[in-house]
Order: structure tokens, then sequence, then C-alpha cells
């Protein structure tokens, strides 16, 4: 019974294993395929118009890497070798929403591993869904220093190392070439980047390891992914005065910018430029629309440096290239004879060989089905050797850095210069060749030699060695050194003036002088003629000028007197306060004379044509010429009181609002210092302001000329009213002429348009001024030789009969009171 029970249990027993055994076999036998997804760019997004056209040559050589490795895979005996490989490949067409929506297809199709994205800004999105799905990513080429964080992006590991260590080699690069020159400029360095998280992340990574190396970031600009339009951000730089240069961007927009700094002069001898993994390849000079070659782009960057993960080496990538240019290049993109496998390409080969062989380690350990957070703590443990070297993980999912720096030498072609790792730093492989195609490092302190002028020397000079002289721009201050183009110009640039003196034809100091003269006797005559009206206007009455209003007369000479002192205010270079008194000398000239005027014929039209209505309301009077119960004097005083309110505001409110001022403006590519409109509103609120006050001007001289009409019949002494109308008339043709004459010679010939208007303004007010009182003082001192009103005899001064008959058919006025 004993050895009979044994017996049994020993059955049951065996039994259970083989059941258990039979059943292990069926569930854990391992498969015969196993999917390995990818995210790549077969079509490109235009990001401003949303077309969609093919990717290039060597964005497309990206997945025959990863094509390439699933073959290899497939066709090695030592990895899944009873598993084949299947390839899915997602065209994300080079966008965020295309990364993301091949990641969510591929979970659809049951995916555990995908490899990709390309870009940093598609996993930076991507990397946070792959957790989700529980899908591991392993990029080929994104870098952004952010992806770095395990807690953001679990399942995410990467074939590059993080930019970070592109900071660092960067600096490395700058700090070796200062220890072998000493010189200071290789430490000061420019940044541009585009906005996003690659290049602001890898531009303030390189700014954190330059200031703990002492070298200074003097100026850091970024502009917005896929811009057309970067010069304010490359002026900056050129602005700054740094000689070194650190791009961090894609090679699309690479191209923008390398062709608006050859546009500003920052390309040449004597500039250094270094570039990110973004821009130092190959794509960089291949139009991103058109896939064509651009031979300028390459141009342009002949010598410079960049910044590469290490690419190919060892007897492995030796083979591949071999059987690289073997292949067909209508089945394997980017391939064939005369071709070297693309960077990118090897990355996304590794990529996939590390994808395969994390599930390896996974099929190693009996796990057949395994999840993305299962193959990611497999990736971070293998380590294997590959086309570009070692590849091993860091603890975050990093490749661990080894880089080396390429230079594009004359040849066009791209040739390695350093290598970096983290246990050798940066080693010197080859000789760099500079953007003059020779291996001597660049005096960074030598620039071009050019022409210049010295304001306090007043001469001419060349600057041979490009540095000894250092040019301004000839603003406000009181410069020294400008550019030679600045020499008779016809743009006053010293203060001195010598950039327009003597040399040169015209000569503004010449004018100043010739013209100053000639305004300043104009100036000292009209002084004269103010005594003259205020002794016989008020003291010692005559009627030759009181007739004519002693007000409107003194307010005539005075708004000459500060219209011919407003000329002034345009000599010399130009100076804020000079600015506003040219509107307030000028404006306040011309608005008081057109108001003199206006307000002149208003009154003798009041009191001698208005209609019975208005004699009736307003005069109080039934007689034709209707009185007032204010003096003439007063009365005129009154209206021209009054229409000063509304100029006086428009220049009070354009000086507050758009306040007049000095400032740099460009012109003809030249920048000079002009004067211009500030203030709240900028151009064009002083052209605004300034037709304002012609238009008014405009009004009142119009107005004038229609009360003159108005008044024709009326009688007047001593041809008040014919020199009335001269005046106004001579006024209102030589604004309409002299206006856009101006405006279409200040910016043509700076120096005809000063001289017309100075001469404009002289003449008009000088014309006005002596045609009113150049009769006046030939009747006063030649014909009545200073005698009395009244009296007999020769030289007895014209006797005028009360109630408005004269003894002259041209005069006709009271003896007591003047109209004004």
């Amino acid at each position: 019974f004993f050895l009979r029970t044994v017996w049994m249990k020993l059955s049951l027993g065996c039994t259970y294993l083989l059941v258990l055994f039979l059943a292990y076999g069926t569930i854990a036998q391992v498969p015969s395929e196993f999917t390995i997804g990818g995210l790549f760019e077969f079509t490109i997004t235009d990001s401003e118009t949303g077309e969609v056209f093919q990717a290039d040559e060597e964005t497309l050589a990206i997945f025959t890497g990863y094509r390439l490795a699933i073959e290899d895979l497939n066709a090695n005996s030592n990895i899944l070798p009873n598993t084949r490989i299947v390839p899915e490949a997602h065209d994300t067409q080079g966008t965020v929403a295309g990364a993301l929506s091949g990641l969510v297809d591929g979970d659809a199709n049951g995916l555990k591993v995908m490899v990709g994205p390309s870009f940093s800004d598609q996993s930076l999105i991507a990397a946070v869904a792959s957790g989700v799905y529980d899908i591991l990513l392993v990029s080929h080429t994104s870098s952004a220093s952010s992806l770095s964080d395990p807690l953001l992006y679990p399942l995410f590991v990467r074939a590059v190392a993080a930019d970070t260590f592109q900071a660092r080699i960067m600096v490395d690069v700058i700090d070796y070439y200062f220890e072998e020159t000493q010189e200071d400029n290789w430490r000061e360095v420019g940044i541009i980047c585009t906005a996003d998280d690659y290049g602001v992340g890898g531009a303030k990574d390189f700014i954190d390891k330059a200031t703990n190396r002492t070298i200074e970031t003097v100026a850091f600009q970024q502009f917005l992914v896929g811009a057309t339009d970067v010069e304010v951000e490359v002026r900056e730089l050129g602005n700054s005065g740094a000689r070194v240069f650190v791009a961090y961007m894609v090679s699309s927009d690479y191209q923008t910018m390398i062709i608006e700094a050859d546009d500003q002069e920052l390309v040449g001898d004597f500039y250094v430029w270094i570039c990110s993994d973004g821009c130092a390849t190959e794509e960089s000079f291949v139009d991103e629309e058109s896939g064509r070659f651009i031979k300028k782009f390459q141009t342009l960057s002949l010598g410079y440096m960049g910044v590469l993960p290490q690419g190919g080496t060892g007897d492995l990538y030796e083979e591949f290239l071999d059987r690289w240019t073997d292949l067909d290049p209508d089945v394997y993109f980017g391939a064939g004879p005369g071709t070297e496998p693309p960077l990118f390409s090897l990355l996304s080969y590794e990529a996939t060989f590390a994808a395969a062989m994390a599930v390896q380690s996974e099929f190693e350990k009996a796990n057949f089905q395994p999840n993305g957070t299962a193959l990611y703590g497999s990736a971070l443990a293998n380590e294997f050797t590959t086309l570009t070297g070692l590849f091993k993980l860091e603890e975050n999912g990093d490749r661990q850095a080894a880089y080396q720096v390429v230079n594009l030498y004359p040849d066009r072609e791209f040739v390695q210069t350093f290598s970096w790792d983290v246990n050798n730093e940066l080693v010197p492989i080859a000789p760099t060749r500079w953007h003059d195609g020779s291996t001597n490092i660049p005096d960074l302190d030598v620039r071009e030699e050019f022409d210049f002028w010295s304001c306090h020397d007043k001469e001419s000079g060349t600057d041979e060695t490009g540095k000894q002289i250092n040019l301004r721009k000839p603003d406000g201050d009181d410069v020294n050194y400008i550019k030679g183009d600045y020499e008779c110009d016809q743009f006053i640039d010293c203060h001195n003036m010598s950039d327009e003196g003597y040399q040169c034809t015209p000569s503004f100091i010449i004018a100043f002088i010739i013209v100053g003269i000639l305004t300043g006797i104009v100036i000292l005559v009209s002084c004269l003629l103010l005594p003259v009206v205020l002794v016989f206007g008020i003291c010692v009455r005559r009627h030759r000028i009181f007739l004519s209003g002693t007000v409107f007369l003194i307010i005539l000479v005075l708004s000459s007197l500060l219209g011919f002192v407003s000329t002034y205010a345009w000599y010399g270079k130009p100076h804020v306060v000079s600015c506003n008194f040219q509107l307030w000398l000028f404006g306040l000239a011309t608005t008081a004379l057109a108001c003199a005027l206006f307000a002149k014929n208003f009154r003798l039209w009041r009191s001698t044509a208005a209609t019975s209505f208005v004699r009736k309301y307003f005069t109080k009077s039934d007689t034709k010429g209707a009185s007032s119960p204010l003096p003439p004097e007063l009365e005129f005083t009154i209206y021209w009181a009054l229409l000063m309110l509304f100029p006086l505001l428009i220049i009070i409110l354009w000086t507050a609002i758009s306040t007049p001022t000095a400032d740099m403006v460009e012109i003809d590519d030249e920048d000079h210092y002009l004067c211009t409109t500030g203030g709240v509103t900028g151009e064009p609120g002083g052209i605004v302001f300034f037709f304002i006050l012609v238009g008014y001007c405009g009004f009142l001289l119009f107005g004038s000329l229609f009360l003159s009409f108005l008044v024709r019949h009326v009688p007047r002494p001593f041809m008040d009213k014919r020199l009335m109308s001269i005046s106004v008339f001579n006024l209102t043709f030589l604004s309409a002429v002299v206006i856009p004459v101006f405006f279409v010679l200040r910016y043509i010939s700076p120096f005809a348009a000063w001289l017309v208007r100075t001469l404009a303004v002289i003449y008009g007010f000088g014309s006005t001024l002596y045609i009113h009182m150049i009769p006046k003082l030939v009747g006063l001192f030649l014909i009545d030789k200073l005698q009395p009103n009244q009296g007999d005899g020769t030289g007895a001064g014209p006797a005028l009969r009360p109630g408005g008959g004269d003894l002259d058919p041209s005069m006709s006025a009271s003896n007591t009171q003047s109209v004004g």
C-alpha cells in the first residue's frame, strides 16, 4: 500500500510538471515577428503657407539608415535570431502634430518601441505622450537640453547627447584659440538662435558655460522659427562689436540668417562663425522647398566650424560606407555611388540597433511581450560598439557624449578638426582652415581699410589697418571720426561743419556766410523801420503811417524780423533746441503775418461794405460804412489776437505731442542727424501739424484776397488797398510754389532745399514788409518832407477833408482815425 501510494503521487507530480511545461511552451513562445516603428520626414510642411513638399535627399537618407538597420538586424544571427524585425515608418511632415499623430497610430497598431522623432520640438510633445501610451521612443537627433529630464519624459532615450555638451565644446574651442592668440576678441561672443526650445535652450547653455570661463556674451539675439526678416537681430550682433558668433538653429533658418549677415558685412576673413549640429551639415546648403543645392550658402559658410555628434569611425563604419555607395539610389534615398552617409543617417541606424538590443535583452529574460517601461530599462543597461563608436546611455536616457568639430574646407568638404569625449575632452586632429582658405588664425582685431573724415582736424584719411580709427555715427555728440562718404554729401554731420566746408561744391559754409550776411543786412534795415513806425504812428502822427494802422505796421515789422531771424535756426548741424526754434520762430512769424493781413482786410470790410443786417444788429449804425464803438486800432488788435489763438494752440500741441527733435535718419543707406518728429506720435505727426498750419495760413490768405475783392471800390489813402492785395497775392503764390519744391528737394539735394527755403523766407517777409513800407517812407521823407498833416505852401503834408473826402482820388479817410 505504501509503495502504491508513493507511486501515485509521483505519477501525479510528473503529470503536473508535464502540463506546466507544455503550457509554458505555448504561452512563452518567441514571436516570429516584432515591429520597430519609426517617425521620419518624407515630406516637409512650410511653416508659413502650410504647403507640403517632398523632403530633400539628406532628410530622406535618415529613413535609409533606419531601413538598413532593419535589414542588418534580420541578417544577424546573434540578434533576435528567431524573430524577424518588421519596419513601420510614419511620415511626420516635419511638424509636431505629425509626430504625435504617428505615435498615436503606432499605439493603435500595438507598437512598443519607435525610432524618432527627428526634431527637438517634436520630441518635447511626443516624449510626454509616449509615457502615457507606454511606448519607448529612441530619437536619433533630438538634442534639446530639456529632454534630459526623466521625470517629464520617462520613456525617452536618444542616440545623441544633450545640447549642454555642444555648448561646452564650443566654449572649449573658443578658449583653445584664445590661448593660441591671446586676443581678447575671442572672449567676446555674439549669440543668435531661433526662439524655440532647441535654439534658446542651447544658447542659454552656452551662456552659462561661457560665463564660468570668463567669456563674455556681448549680444544675444533670437528670432522666430521660419522668419524671413532677421535684419534687426543681425544688426544688433554687428553693433555689439563681436567677431566670434555662435548660431543655434536648423539649416533653413541658418540660410536666412547667413544671407542677412553677409548683407551687413558680418561674414569675412575677420569673423568666426560656430554652428550647432542643426546647421553644421550639407543640408544647410540645400534649398528646403526645391531640394536644390545653393552654392552661395556654401560660399558664405567657408571656414565656419560646427559641433556634431561623433561621425562614422572604425571598421564597422568602413564596411557600412562601402555598402552605402553600392546601393541603388532609386531604392535607397540619398545612397549610391559618389555619396557618403549623412551623420543623421548613421544616428538613425544606431537608434534602430539600440531599440533592437533592448528587445533582445527582454527576450533573453523570457519577456516576449515587453512594454515600453521594460524596454526603457533594458536600453539603459545595454552597451555596444557601432558605426560612430561606443553606444552607451546615461541614467537619464542621454547618450554618453562623443563629439566632433567639423570645419568647411576651401574644397567645400567638411573635415573633422577636433574630437571631444568626456574622458579626453578637446583633442586637435587636423588644422582649421578659415574663411580666407588659410590655416592662419584670423587676427580678430584687424579690419578692412576704410576712408574717414576727421571733424576736428578737418581732413580726410585712410585707415589701412582698419582698427586705428574708431568710426562713429554722426549723432548728437561732437564726434571726430566719421565715414569718408559723409564728406561733401550735402548733409552737415560735423559740429564744426568741416565735412561740408570750403572743399565742397556746393559749400554750406560759403552759403551760410553769404546768405547770413544778406539776412543780417535785411534784419538791420528792418530794425530801423520800427522806430519810424513808432515815432510817426504814435508820437508825431503822420497820415502816411497811422492811416495804414500803426498796430498793423508794428506787427508787420516784428513778424518780418522774427521770420528773418528764424532762418538762422537752419544753420549748422541740427540740434534739439534749433529744431524747436524752427517751429516756434518760423511758425509764429508766418501765422502772425497772415493773421495781420486778414484782420486788416476784415476790419476794412466790416467798417465799409458789411451788409445792412450787420450794420443794424451788430454795429448799431444806420449809415453806410458801419461804425464801431471800439477804436480802430483796438478793434484790429482784437481780431488779430483772436486769429492767433488757433495757430498758437496748434504750435503748443505740436510741441507737446509731436515734439520736434534731432535724431538719426537713414537716407540712401547712410545715417544722418536731422530734425525729425519725436514725442508721442513720431512720424508723421509733424507733417500733419505742419499742413494744419499751412491750411490755416492758406485760408487766411485766400480770405484776404476775397475781402480785398469785396472792398475794391472803397477808396483808401496812399494806395493802401492796392498794396494789401499785392502782398497777399505775392505770399499766396510764393507758398504754392516753394512748399512742394522744398519737399521734392530736401532729400535729393539738401543744399538746394535749404537755399530755396531760406531765400523764400527772406523774400516772402521782405517783399511784404517793403511793399508796405517803402511807399510810405518815400512819401513821408521825400514828398511830405516830414511836414505836418495840414498846412500850406510848398512841402506841406496832404490835407484830408473831414468826413472821408480827399484832395487826391487815391486818398479817402478820416483825419482823426486810422483804419487799422
